[in-house]
């Protein structure tokens, strides 16, 4: 899990006992499982998946009871258990990531689709949890991006429709004022960087700002 096997705690013969107490004391060990637990509460603060909040919520609490200050066997079993919880987790959301993006007939998802497939083959190579949550954790932003186009593909998909449709008359105003509102558009500022997008497509370099897109 943290590339160090920590199935010998589950023991069954307690002759093993002190031996396990000496596992169970090694700093490395200690030091590594410490870190796992941050880059889990990390996670968890930063996964913005609505359907999930009941899951996050209690694998949270899990956490935050774990005492890191004095590690012991019941903290080891603690932990595994937690990152089972969340591997659970971080493969239904790659899995559920690349299905509605797979069907999501829009230029944004099939780019956003390509590099998924590249994170999750990044995460399936990993040989502990430790290091697949690591990057999971540095792909966070993506992951959410991807999360948000699925949650809102009805709209997002109404949005293109209404740019594509009024192309000329947006172009010609970005030219003309250098910044465009997007409230004057009748689009809500949560699809601001989609507007951006659209327009980085057509060879147009722009940034969103809150409610505004700017050439840059």
């Amino acid at each position: 899990m943290v590339g160090i096997n920590l199935n010998k705690i589950f023991i069954t013969d307690y002759r093993k006992l002190p031996d396990l107490i000496l596992f169970i004391q090694d700093k490395n060990l200690i030091t590594k499982l410490q870190k796992l637990v941050d880059i889990e509460k990390e996670i968890i603060a930063n996964l913005n998946d609505p359907k999930i909040t009941e899951a996050k919520l209690d694998i949270s609490k899990k956490l935050n009871l774990i005492n890191l200050t004095n590690i012991t066997f019941y903290e080891v079993k603690e932990i595994v258990q937690v990152s089972k919880e969340l591997d659970s987790i971080v493969n239904s959301e790659m899995s559920n990531i690349n299905r509605n993006l797979y069907n999501l007939n829009l230029e944004i998802g099939k780019d956003l689709e390509q590099q998924q497939k590249l994170i999750y083959m990044k995460l399936t190579n990993q040989k502990t949890l430790y290091d697949k949550f690591s990057n999971f954790l540095t792909s966070i932003n993506l992951i959410n991006d991807c999360i948000e186009i699925s949650e809102n593909k009805g709209e997002i998909e109404s949005l293109y429709q209404l740019l594509n449709d009024n192309s000329k008359e947006i172009l010609s105003s970005i030219y003309e004022n250098k910044c465009i509102s997007i409230s004057d558009l009748g689009i809500d500022q949560k699809f601001s960087k989609y507007v951006s997008y659209w327009l980085n497509k057509k060879g147009i370099k722009a940034t969103y700002i809150k409610d505004k897109i700017c050439l840059s």
